[in-house]
């Protein structure tokens, strides 16, 4: 592969086309904003934390390493299964959707 090769494709990873760091870190932070202030999350709202510094963090390391950026994720937690970490909470059709309902207007 020439590196012209290499670099067409690393822009045409997800992470590139959504625009890189700085277009993620404002999608996670559009994300926890939705989530913190709309009255059709307070059940997920209330999964979390008060600060929601940290996970914001989270989600913009795995979203990175997901979407073919950076490993930050890999290189901060090991793999990429996110079942244990999720395993302490009840997450049903009404959680999910929520958390769809976040990053869908997170993505307008």
């Amino acid at each position: 592969m020439t590196r012209r090769n290499k670099k067409i494709t690393q822009r045409q990873t997800p992470y590139h086309m959504l625009g890189g760091e700085e277009e993620l870190r404002k999608l996670c932070a559009a994300f926890y904003h939705i989530m913190d202030t709309s009255d059709h999350t307070k059940d997920i709202r209330a999964m979390h934390s008060e600060s929601l510094s940290e996970i914001k963090v989270k989600l913009f390391d795995y979203l990175t390493t997901w979407l073919g950026g950076p490993g930050n994720w890999v290189k901060k937690h090991g793999g990429m299964c996110l079942t244990d970490a999720h395993s302490a909470y009840k997450i049903g059709p009404k959680v999910r959707d929520q958390w769809l309902y976040c990053m869908d207007h997170a993505l307008d």
